[in-house]
């Protein structure tokens, strides 16, 4: 059901430009429609006599839109004759696909793992534990380590147990539960013996306190600095993924992009 919305929370302007693609006999059903306001207050809205639509002719061709400031500065211009230089892919159908030797017995955990290489591994091995004694360290000369803290029982994680803790996680994306200690719960309508048999819950969740992918003591917080970098957190773990999607997959010549990733300017 349509909500009628007070002029006050309009941007008058802007609704103007949308109802400039509507055919001028129907531009009153749509302002009566969608912008009269259900209040007796001061500014009720009377039509659109006095505002310049977008023409029908400028919506139709999209040899006049108009450039957005960004899409120029990235180089992106609506005039097909500004493409002087077009950039041409030699797509190769006989090298298209995956890169990857694919063995007979291959197991989902397979394919998993040629993105979660051992790269990934130690880099997340190496920061979290790296995290941990700092703050372990920090806690110890400020006197903040309580005597029951978890961090007084922690030991250093290897490659091998973090893999656990992932296996762990991703069954917990596919077994919802309310409360993360519902997983360890020995209670019988929720007890789910995979959970323990893999990790204590203890140190599951002292993994997870601890767990980093880069160094946080490195880490720049102003986000006006020249080497300010937004994905600083994951930034190892992120370049070697990503350089791993090229690695693995030559993607066809036909693409299919879902979601929206790209902003649509039409």
């Amino acid at each position: 059901m349509a909500t009628r919305m007070n002029m006050d929370e309009v941007d008058l302007q802007s609704y103007a430009n949308i109802l400039g693609r509507v055919n001028p006999e129907d531009r009153d059903f749509f302002a009566r429609y969608f912008l009269d306001s259900d209040s007796d207050d001061e500014g009720e809205f009377y039509g659109f006599e006095d505002v310049n639509f977008i023409p029908i002719d400028r919506i139709e061709n999209p040899d006049g839109d108009i450039d957005f400031a960004d899409d120029v500065a990235n180089g992106w211009s609506s005039n097909p004759a500004d493409d002087s230089e077009q950039l041409t892919l030699p797509f190769d159908y006989a090298t298209t696909g995956i890169n990857e030797d694919i063995p007979a017995d291959a197991t989902p955990l397979s394919f998993v793992r040629f993105f979660l290489t051992d790269e990934v591994l130690d880099v997340t091995v190496t920061e979290t534990n790296k995290y941990a004694d700092q703050v372990i360290q920090e806690k110890l000369r400020d006197g903040g380590l309580q005597q029951h803290s978890r961090l007084r029982r922690w030991r250093p994680v290897n490659k091998d147990e973090m893999c656990v803790f992932l296996g762990v996680s991703i069954a917990m994306g596919i077994l919802r539960k309310p409360d993360l200690d519902q997983y360890w719960s020995t209670n019988e309508i929720l007890y789910t013996p995979f959970f323990p048999k893999c990790m204590s819950r203890n140190r599951y969740e002292l993994i997870l306190q601890c767990l980093h992918f880069n160094d946080n003591q490195s880490i720049i917080t102003d986000r006006e600095a020249p080497n300010f970098d937004p994905l600083y957190k994951i930034r190892p773990v992120y370049d070697i993924i990503t350089q791993r999607f090229r690695e693995v997959y030559t993607p066809t010549k036909c693409l299919s992009l879902d979601e929206a990733m790209i902003p649509w300017r039409g």
